[in-house]
């Protein structure tokens, strides 16, 4: 932000490429374009100087931007975050091979499990965008923490129970958060599915699913396309859960 104040108003302690003209001697054009130029800025808030120097040296000691996830762990590091973390660490997802060695160096299993455990707390939504809201309304406390957190691990032991292979449709991760919401949520509406009665459903409508085509308007290939094509919006993730949401009432 300095770097460009400085070149608007023509500082002298900024020292110019022989090949980058002066603000004042570009056409009105070009002038007009730097100035509608969009800069993408992240407020910190109120951090710590030495948070605020900690973001900026990961920033500069590594070869690519910090995304959001990472971003958020430099604000955020209170109940949610940490309960989020539990849930991603957890062996479960581990066994099944969900995230990659990248995801999780990136943090990108972190903000997966943050966004899976909103969509249990309020409805599902579009992508990321409710995530860091979540982040901020709960850094203090999660009411009702030590139900939800029983309740996420009830949910995790029965996906273990499962006994799905690693690899499987129900490690990819459309269909993993999908899975988990749905379970979580059978439970929270007192339902009691039977494990045994969940995989078999499963196994045969995911066999379905695996066999839809983009064409296919059968309920596995409209699954199969809100898996395929914009797995992340709302609408696909309601989709996808009323139909595993109903594999899961008939099993209980």
């Amino acid at each position: 932000m300095t770097t460009l104040y400085q070149y608007f108003t023509g500082a002298r302690d900024l020292k110019l490429p022989d090949e980058v003209q002066p603000y004042s001697e570009l056409k009105e054009a070009e002038q007009l374009a730097f100035l509608e130029y969009k800069v993408v800025v992240r407020d910190l808030g109120n951090l710590p100087l030495n948070e605020i120097k900690d973001v900026f040296q990961r920033i500069n000691s590594a070869s690519y931007g910090l995304n959001a996830m990472e971003l958020h762990n430099a604000r955020y590091a209170g109940a949610f975050k940490q309960l989020a973390e539990e849930i991603a660490n957890n062996t479960t997802i581990e066994n099944l091979g969900v995230f990659s060695a990248n995801d999780i160096r990136r943090m990108n299993d972190v903000r997966y499990c943050t966004a899976m455990l909103a969509s249990v707390l309020g409805p599902y939504f579009n992508r990321d965008k409710e995530i860091e809201a979540f982040l901020s309304k709960y850094n203090e406390e999660i009411p009702d923490e030590d139900l939800i957190r029983d309740r996420a691990n009830k949910v995790l032991d029965m996906i273990s129970n499962m006994n799905f292979p690693r690899g499987s449709r129900a490690a990819k991760k459309s269909d993993f958060f999908t899975l988990f919401v749905e379970l979580y949520s059978a439970l929270e509406r007192g339902l009691d599915p039977k494990v045994e009665k969940v995989r078999q459903g499963l196994d045969d409508f995911y066999h379905r699913v695996n066999q839809a085509g983009l064409e296919d308007e059968s309920d596995a290939g409209k699954y199969y396309r809100a898996s395929l094509q914009a797995s992340n919006d709302r609408s696909s993730r309601v989709l996808r859960g009323r139909l595993i949401a109903g594999i899961i009432e008939k099993s209980s």
